[in-house]
């Protein structure tokens, strides 16, 4: 099983099944032997993006955060260690 962090282009790519999404990494998202993540950081940068009129979606980040989550992706949030 391979673990692999998907970055924010590649989650919305995906979401979107955007042809700009690799013949590679579509077979490396489809096997259900690998483990996926993604950064809460993504989620504030396509809000970044979304309130500076620089991303439109179709779809509410509430629904790309359901996808991840239906799709068993995981999402990584942010730890403060000292």
């Amino acid at each position: 099983m391979g673990q692999y962090l998907l970055d924010t282009h590649t989650l919305l790519w995906l979401q979107d099944d955007n042809p700009k999404l690799s013949e590679r990494a579509k077979s490396i998202i489809l096997n259900r032997n690998n483990e996926l993540h993604v950064s809460i950081v993504s989620f504030w940068e396509i809000t970044i993006k979304r309130s500076l009129g620089k991303l439109v979606l179709g779809y509410s980040l509430t629904q790309l955060y359901h996808a991840c989550i239906m799709s068993d992706i995981i999402i990584i949030p942010i730890e403060l260690t000292n």
